[in-house]
């Protein structure tokens, strides 16, 4: 069983609340060891950092590097992944690399391959990318077929249609009144 489904399991029977440790709020400018350790000692249920909680302006962005060198960041991604596995917990990590974008998410996930190949760490990872294109988000929300569809067609069509709305010209506007309109129940 994953390290998520066993607390998950575990809140259910025991009725208690979650604990998390929030280990950093910008991965890369130190975390106190006894802090960090202190937080560990209390057995949380997750833990959780940041990568880009300080204002590092549009630079980092736009260049697709990390605001913090590379030694410092391993350093801190050392000690939360060491720190989560020691203590079979998630760990979850925000804004990867600073600013959150492919450059900086695919910088961070090397360098986490890179730790837990060296430390023998084994674990199972999600990745969730921030920086889709919007006809890619827009396509992504487009139902799916009958023998896939966790939603209806209805809420489907809204999803997409508040996407399209967001980032969409007047013409695709007016597109998705007219479809919204067309499908509504007479």
């Amino acid at each position: 069983m994953s390290a998520s489904g066993r607390i998950l399991a575990e809140l259910r029977r025991n009725r208690r609340p979650m604990r998390f440790l929030g280990a950093s709020g910008q991965l890369g400018y130190g975390i106190p060891t006894p802090a960090f350790n202190a937080g560990l000692a209390r057995m949380p249920d997750l833990i959780g950092c940041d990568m880009g909680s300080i204002d590092i302006g549009p630079t980092y962005l736009g260049k697709g590097e990390m605001a913090t060198s590379p030694e410092a960041t391993r350093r801190d991604l050392r000690k939360v992944l060491q720190g989560a596995r020691s203590i079979d917990v998630p760990l979850v990590i925000g804004s990867a690399g600073s600013a959150g974008a492919g450059p900086h998410l695919d910088a961070t996930l090397e360098l986490i391959r890179d730790i837990a190949r060296a430390d023998g760490l084994s674990f199972r990872m999600a990745v969730i990318r921030a920086d889709w294109s919007s006809p890619a988000a827009i396509q992504r929300a487009r139902p799916a077929p009958a023998s896939r569809r966790t939603v209806s067609p209805k809420t489907a069509m809204a999803m997409s249609g508040a996407m399209a709305w967001r980032s969409g010209s007047s013409a695709s506007r007016a597109a998705i009144r007219a479809s919204a309109s067309s499908s509504r129940p007479k």
